[in-house]
């Protein structure tokens, strides 16, 4: 009973919370606020584990700011669909969006923000290939991701913590 009912709550908070998302978008002047409002829809619809309304949310948000010059949310939101194809085993989908952002990662202006932002990219391939069973890929891609955490030290503890958890999985399926 406890667990119907909780999710019956998060249901509705979910719904209550893409209202408030629609409402935002609605009266959103700039295309920044029409891609943060649509990236809350299209992440409470991935929470809610409605994988289709997330992506085309996403897609909707990725034809509006890449018309902008604002290459940090481009990136976030080429992140999100790549990570979205991903769950999804669209691999080369995945790969297309990862390849879109290493494309607009260095003319983001803040380094810090180009170091964790290449190094998630490059978490995320390490993702992809691990699914797709290219072990020694996926290695070469998380050592990759670690160089780029060390030169931020924002959230270095939890990025190295997931690279680790990474390597573990990959040395494992190697026997290794």
């Amino acid at each position: 009973i406890y667990q119907k009912t909780y999710l019956e709550t998060a249901q509705t908070d979910i719904k209550a919370a893409l209202k408030i998302a629609d409402s935002l978008y609605t009266i959103s002047e700039t295309p920044l606020f029409k891609t943060k409002s649509l990236m809350l829809s299209a992440t409470l619809y991935k929470q809610s584990g409605d994988v289709k309304n997330a992506i085309q949310y996403a897609l909707e948000s990725e034809k509006i700011i890449e018309q902008t010059d604002n290459y940090i949310w481009q990136s976030r939101v080429l992140g999100f669909l790549a990570s979205q194809y991903r769950a999804l085993k669209l691999y080369g989908r995945s790969k297309q969006y990862l390849d879109k952002s290493f494309g607009i990662i260095n003319k983001i202006e803040n380094p810090k923000l180009v170091n964790s932002t290449m190094g998630l990219m490059l978490q995320e391939l390490a993702y992809v290939e691990l699914e797709q069973k290219n072990y020694k890929k996926s290695i070469t891609n998380i050592n990759k991701a670690q160089t780029y955490f060390n030169l931020t030290p924002d959230n270095l503890d939890f990025f190295t913590t997931n690279n680790e958890q990474l390597l573990g999985l990959n040395y494992y399926h190697l026997k290794d």
